[in-house]
């Protein structure tokens, strides 16, 4: 009997050391919502989501050889910081983006191209499907964000050399408006072959978030502001971990990039 009651005084002893002060409080209506960051481009004087039913940034209706035509284009970034891109898509007709048999031919275009002008306005003999001369080599771009040279005139580059080519832009932080100026300068040697010819592209800018500094798609080539040029997004390999160039597109540069080996 005693030694029962030694064991239930015991087991009472030990259920009260588990007695320990204790507070509880309660957070209600906690929420988790995804941010946002979006781009806009102005026109007139608001800025705008650009679709189909506004006009076309660039429109260079008369370019001449030796001529400077210059455009500029403000955008702002709304709502997070980012890193800003551009891009240009020259084929978007599926013929490269040049389509010379519809805008007609001029009669020193069709002379010059071993054709024979006639009394009635007419160009024979012209094999137009041979016209194969492209503005856009011909046609040297420069570009400036905020005064500052991305791309330069002396650098020779041409609009088909920066085609489907990511060129950063910068990093903004939020409502910065950002002044991007582009020129475009029809080469000295383009003689009459290119008269009345006409090309179109399209121009995308795009933003990604603060910490992706990578282009939108690696898919398509990347500006390469230390050679001049466009290159792919491929090269993370020994030569390519030093030269202070985000070679395969994540964002990441020489050592800060775990993929890279030297």
């Amino acid at each position: 009997k005693s030694v029962m009651m030694i064991g239930v005084v015991a087991a009472v002893a030990l259920g009260v050391t588990g007695a320990y002060f204790s507070d509880t409080e309660t957070s209600e209506g906690n929420v988790i919502q995804a941010g946002s960051l979006d781009l806009k481009v102005k026109q007139g004087d608001v800025y705008v989501d650009l679709d189909p039913t506004h006009p076309a940034l660039i429109e260079l209706t008369d370019m001449k050889p030796s001529m400077p035509f210059e455009r500029e284009i403000l955008l702002q970034v709304l709502d997070n910081p980012g890193y800003l891109w551009k891009h240009i898509i020259i084929d978007v007709d599926g013929n490269g983006g040049c389509d010379c048999e519809t805008n007609g031919v001029t009669e020193p275009e069709c002379t010059e191209q071993g054709g024979t002008w006639t009394a009635d306005g007419e160009c024979e003999g012209l094999n137009l499907e041979s016209d194969n001369n492209n503005l856009f080599h011909d046609t040297d771009f420069d570009l400036y964000v905020d005064d500052k040279a991305i791309v330069e005139l002396e650098d020779g580059i041409s609009v088909e050399d920066i085609a489907s080519c990511w060129i950063p832009l910068g990093h903004y932080n939020k409502l910065d408006e950002v002044k991007v100026k582009q020129s475009f300068h029809l080469r000295s040697d383009v003689t009459n072959w290119a008269q009345s010819d006409k090309c179109t592209f399209s121009e995308v800018f795009a933003v990604s978030q603060e910490n992706n500094p990578g282009p939108p798609s690696t898919l398509d080539r990347i500006w390469d502001p230390n050679n001049l040029k466009c290159v792919d997004c491929t090269n993370n390999e020994a030569g390519f971990c030093d030269d202070g160039f985000d070679n395969d597109c994540d964002g990441l540069v020489d050592t800060n990039d775990p993929d890279c080996f030297s």
